[in-house]
Formats: structure tokens, sequence, C-alpha cells
């Protein structure tokens, strides 16, 4: 059943694709950015299009355009894996959500494989795809968290927003409603009413483990794709003024 709706998720994407063939300006901008930053190896001469648009998406085009492959091809190729990513982490989500239970999981997984816009928005070669992907499966690891008081799943939650944030910023709202989430909001009295200082310290571990998550994918991310930090201060994050709680 799962493998049924994932191939049927899929196919759906390939007829819309085989539909609607022309790129989007933003998808056209990507790729022109990728394979500047390729050819030239200069991250803000190819960024002169796209300003402040959060690197990641254009870094994984560019790996595929080191590699050989055209541009297009390769952003299908990535459009299709992190669909297929996406669909599937709601089976998991489902899992969550539901103890366990596989119907549950299964209906969750058929109504993200079959969402009409979600699924014209991850087909195009655009940063939704990989940001979907990431946010859901950080979802998967925040329900978790929340539920059985995993700090390593709160821990990978924050890791897989930190990564989501350098796809798109909205994750940087999802990573501080995690955190005000899991905040230690009600806590346990002794006999004499007092709060025990070290349950509410033991239960800040959570929300503290998720922040430095979000932060330690940013900069190993960072790091890994060469981008300076000045991008982040001077121009990424001043699209944050765009969240809204």
């Amino acid at each position: 059943m799962v493998i049924g709706i994932l191939l049927l998720s899929l196919a759906l994407r390939w007829r819309y694709m085989e539909l609607n063939p022309m790129l989007k300006r933003d998808s056209s901008l990507y790729c022109n950015a990728a394979t500047l930053w390729s050819q030239t190896g200069d991250f803000e001469s190819a960024y002169e299009d796209v300003g402040g648009t959060a690197p990641l998406y254009i870094y994984l085009l560019k790996i595929g355009i080191d590699a050989g492959i055209p541009v297009i091809s390769w952003g299908r190729f990535l459009a299709f894996f992190f669909s297929g990513a996406f669909v599937l982490g709601f089976y998991f989500l489902g899992k969550q959500l539901f103890d366990g239970n596989r119907i549950d999981a299964l209906i969750c997984m058929l109504l993200a494989g079959v969402h009409p816009v979600i699924g014209r928005v991850s087909v195009g070669l655009l940063r939704e795809g990989p940001f979907l992907a990431l946010a859901v499966f950080a979802l998967v690891a925040f329900v978790r968290a929340l539920k059985t008081g995993s700090s390593s799943a709160a821990f990978c939650c924050g890791l897989l927003l930190g990564a989501a944030m350098l796809t798109r910023h909205e994750a940087a709202e999802l990573l501080l409603w995690g955190v005000l989430v899991l905040l230690p909001w009600r806590y346990r009295t002794n006999a004499d009413t007092d709060p025990e200082p070290q349950v509410f310290l033991r239960r800040l571990r959570q929300p503290l483990l998720m922040l430095a998550g979000g932060l330690a994918a940013v900069v190993v991310i960072l790091i890994m794709v060469g981008i300076p930090p000045s991008f982040l201060t001077h121009q990424y994050l001043s699209k944050l003024n765009k969240v809204r709680l």
C-alpha cells in the first residue's frame, strides 16, 4: 500500500509536468544562478539576480551541474526525489500522530500524495520541494519529542528545520513555534507546592537542544557550501521581516 500510494503520487506529478513543461520565472533564475556558480565558483556574482534567496536549493542544483548533468534534468530529479520523500514522510507522521495505526498513517500519506496544490508546487524546479520534505520529517521528530519527551528527537527536529531554513525562511517561524511549545510551561511541584528547579531545568533541555540543532545545521551547511556568514547577516536575515506568528 505504501509503495502503491507513493507511485500514484509520483505518477500524478509526472502527468502534471508533461502538461506544464514550461519553467517558472523563479525556476529559471535558480538554474541560471546555479550554472554561473558552477562555472565561475563565485557565489556572489551568481547571486546577483536572486538576491537574498536561501542558498541550499541552488547549491543542490550546482552539485548536478558540477557532475556534468544538465541543470533541468537534474532539477527534475531533485523535484521527484523530494516529492517522494514528502509523501513518504506523511506516512511516518501519521504513525506518530495515531500511535502506530497503519491505516491512519496510509490515509495521511494518501492525502499528502494527491493534494493538488502541493503536487503542483513540488514538481517544479523550486525551493518548495526540499523545504516541504525537510519540514514534514521535522514535524515527525517534533511530534515524537512532544509525545515521548525524547531529547534526541528534539535535536533532530532542530537539525531538519535548520536545513529547511536554508531553503525557505519560513522554517525560522517553525523553529520558533517548536521551541515555544516545548518550553516547560507547567512542571511538577513537591508536597509543599514549591517548584522543583531540577525538573524545570531538565525540561528546558528539549527546547535548548532544538535550538542547538537548528544552529548546528545552519553552520555546517554554510561551511559545506562555502558561503560567507555575511550572506546571512546582510542579505538573508533581511527576509525574516516576512515571518509572522
